[in-house]
């Protein structure tokens, strides 16, 4: 009997298959789920090819995985959106029973393992994450899709090494103004 766990991310999306036991079996990478990034049917068939892969990979059948959960990034930003998510996500894990949330319900659950304290995530987003002693949960960040800016992000760190550091190196050695800043 395995278990599936599928972290979607802002980049990529890993597949962990282990047995309840909680031995990893078989682990893949796939492209990110992140619909608004792939589209509905971008997350069903990420999520299709990957499970076939996982099952091809693995040696076991379809029926052995006795359950799944999806941190599917994007997940409850839109109300609107999540029965279309949920109906994607449905149709690509057929009949393994499965739950679905956002990707940060991974990074909780894995780094603090139901217990209570923060976590950051510096990803291809950013966000931060807590929970209380009361369990009660709070996040900050994680708004790039609306408000733009995502500072701690990897996106921003790299846009501040390419228009900061960049420039002036290669200014230098072509002695010229720096363009980047005119």
């Amino acid at each position: 009997m395995y278990i599936l766990g599928i972290d979607g991310g802002g980049t990529k999306t890993k597949f962990t298959l282990v047995q309840t036991d909680g031995t990893i079996i078989h682990e893949l990478i796939t492209p990110t789920i992140h619909y608004l990034q792939v589209g509905l049917e971008g997350l069903h068939d990420t999520l299709k090819v990957g499970l076939e892969n996982v099952i091809h990979d693995s040696g076991i059948s379809l029926n052995e995985i006795k359950g799944c959960f999806v941190g599917c990034p994007g997940y409850g930003n839109i109300v609107e959106d999540m029965q279309l998510i949920e109906a994607s996500i449905a149709r690509a894990l057929a009949d393994i029973p499965h739950a679905i949330g956002n990707d940060t319900d991974n990074a909780l659950a894995g780094s603090l393992a139901d217990d209570h304290g923060i976590c950051v995530i510096a990803g291809t987003g950013s966000i931060g994450l807590g929970i209380d002693d009361n369990g009660n949960r709070y996040t900050s960040g994680g708004w790039y899709y609306t408000f733009g800016g995502d500072e701690g992000s990897a996106l921003h760190g790299l846009r501040n090494i390419i228009c900061n550091y960049l420039p002036n190196k290669v200014m230098a050695v072509f002695h010229g103004p720096n363009c980047m800043n005119t």
